[in-house]
Protein backbone atom coordinates (compact mmCIF):
# COMPACT_ATOMS: atom_id res chain seq x y z
CA UNK A 1 0.00 0.00 0.00
CA UNK A 2 1.30 3.43 -0.81
CA UNK A 3 2.23 6.01 2.13
CA UNK A 4 -0.23 8.65 1.76
CA UNK A 5 2.15 11.07 3.62
CA UNK A 6 3.07 14.41 1.63
CA UNK A 7 7.39 13.95 0.86
CA UNK A 8 7.71 17.77 0.64
CA UNK A 9 7.93 19.17 4.13
CA UNK A 10 8.77 22.87 3.16
CA UNK A 11 7.95 24.67 -0.12
CA UNK A 12 8.33 28.46 -0.28
CA UNK A 13 9.91 31.70 -2.37
CA UNK A 14 13.33 32.38 -1.19
CA UNK A 15 14.46 36.43 -2.56
CA UNK A 16 13.42 37.42 -5.39
CA UNK A 17 13.95 33.90 -8.00
CA UNK A 18 14.70 31.58 -5.33
CA UNK A 19 12.58 28.75 -4.29
CA UNK A 20 13.35 26.11 -1.64
CA UNK A 21 12.06 22.29 -1.47
CA UNK A 22 12.63 20.65 1.67
CA UNK A 23 11.71 16.71 1.48
CA UNK A 24 11.80 14.07 3.90
CA UNK A 25 11.44 10.08 3.99
CA UNK A 26 12.73 7.40 1.45
CA UNK A 27 12.20 9.15 -1.70
CA UNK A 28 11.29 6.90 -4.60
CA UNK A 29 8.99 6.17 -7.87
CA UNK A 30 5.94 6.76 -5.67
CA UNK A 31 7.21 10.60 -4.08
CA UNK A 32 8.45 11.58 -6.71
CA UNK A 33 5.12 12.74 -8.92
CA UNK A 34 4.83 15.43 -5.99
CA UNK A 35 8.21 16.64 -5.98
CA UNK A 36 8.12 17.03 -9.69
CA UNK A 37 4.74 18.97 -9.71
CA UNK A 38 6.18 21.06 -7.08
CA UNK A 39 9.04 22.11 -8.90
CA UNK A 40 7.41 22.43 -11.99
CA UNK A 41 5.34 25.01 -10.19
CA UNK A 42 8.16 27.26 -9.06
CA UNK A 43 9.87 27.00 -12.78
CA UNK A 44 6.40 28.37 -13.54
CA UNK A 45 6.49 31.16 -11.19
CA UNK A 46 9.39 32.52 -12.40
CA UNK A 47 12.48 30.74 -10.25
CA UNK A 48 15.74 30.50 -11.47
CA UNK A 49 17.34 29.11 -8.47
CA UNK A 50 16.06 26.18 -6.93
CA UNK A 51 16.97 24.81 -3.66
CA UNK A 52 16.38 20.70 -2.86
CA UNK A 53 17.02 20.16 0.43
CA UNK A 54 17.73 15.97 1.10
CA UNK A 55 18.72 16.56 4.98
CA UNK A 56 15.50 14.60 6.21
CA UNK A 57 15.65 12.13 2.93
CA UNK A 58 17.12 8.92 3.90
CA UNK A 59 17.07 7.08 0.74
CA UNK A 60 16.52 8.43 -2.96
CA UNK A 61 16.23 6.19 -6.14
CA UNK A 62 16.91 7.00 -10.09
CA UNK A 63 13.47 8.70 -10.10
CA UNK A 64 14.47 11.45 -8.12
CA UNK A 65 17.99 11.55 -9.86
CA UNK A 66 15.48 12.12 -13.05
CA UNK A 67 13.51 14.50 -11.78
CA UNK A 68 17.02 16.48 -10.89
CA UNK A 69 18.58 16.10 -14.06
CA UNK A 70 15.11 17.35 -15.78
CA UNK A 71 15.31 20.49 -13.27
CA UNK A 72 18.24 21.16 -14.46
CA UNK A 73 17.62 20.91 -18.10
CA UNK A 74 15.00 23.05 -17.58
CA UNK A 75 16.75 26.16 -15.58
CA UNK A 76 19.82 25.90 -17.65
CA UNK A 77 19.02 28.11 -20.34
CA UNK A 78 17.49 30.83 -18.27
CA UNK A 79 21.08 30.57 -16.23
CA UNK A 80 19.26 28.86 -13.36
CA UNK A 81 20.93 26.47 -11.01
CA UNK A 82 19.83 23.54 -8.55
CA UNK A 83 21.78 23.97 -5.06
CA UNK A 84 21.14 20.53 -3.49
CA UNK A 85 22.13 19.71 0.73
CA UNK A 86 22.71 16.42 1.49
CA UNK A 87 25.09 15.31 4.37
CA UNK A 88 23.80 11.72 4.07
CA UNK A 89 26.86 9.81 3.05
CA UNK A 90 25.07 7.28 0.88
CA UNK A 91 22.92 9.74 -0.94
CA UNK A 92 26.89 11.57 -1.64
CA UNK A 93 28.29 8.36 -2.81
CA UNK A 94 25.29 8.56 -5.28
CA UNK A 95 26.20 11.47 -6.41
CA UNK A 96 29.60 11.28 -6.55
CA UNK A 97 29.34 7.61 -8.60
CA UNK A 98 26.69 9.32 -10.95
CA UNK A 99 28.48 11.76 -11.64
CA UNK A 100 26.03 14.87 -9.97
CA UNK A 101 28.48 16.04 -7.98
CA UNK A 102 29.96 18.07 -11.11
CA UNK A 103 26.44 18.87 -12.04
CA UNK A 104 24.80 20.49 -8.88
CA UNK A 105 26.13 22.62 -6.05
CA UNK A 106 25.96 20.15 -3.37
CA UNK A 107 25.80 22.08 0.22
CA UNK A 108 25.95 20.17 3.89
CA UNK A 109 24.08 22.65 5.34
CA UNK A 110 21.07 24.84 4.15
CA UNK A 111 22.36 27.71 5.85
CA UNK A 112 25.32 27.67 3.66
CA UNK A 113 22.77 27.19 0.89
CA UNK A 114 20.81 29.82 1.12
CA UNK A 115 23.57 32.56 2.23
CA UNK A 116 24.86 31.61 -1.62
CA UNK A 117 21.79 32.26 -3.16
CA UNK A 118 21.20 35.10 -1.66
CA UNK A 119 24.65 36.67 -2.36
CA UNK A 120 24.15 35.52 -6.04
CA UNK A 121 20.97 37.44 -5.94
CA UNK A 122 21.99 40.64 -4.28
CA UNK A 123 25.57 40.62 -6.92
Amino acid sequence: MKDTRDPVLEARTVGRQGYLIALAGDFDLHAGPDFERRVLEAIGRGCTDLLIDLSEVSFIDSTTIGILMRTRKRLAPIGGRVLVVTSDRNILRLFEITALDRMFEIYSRRTDALEDMNDLASS
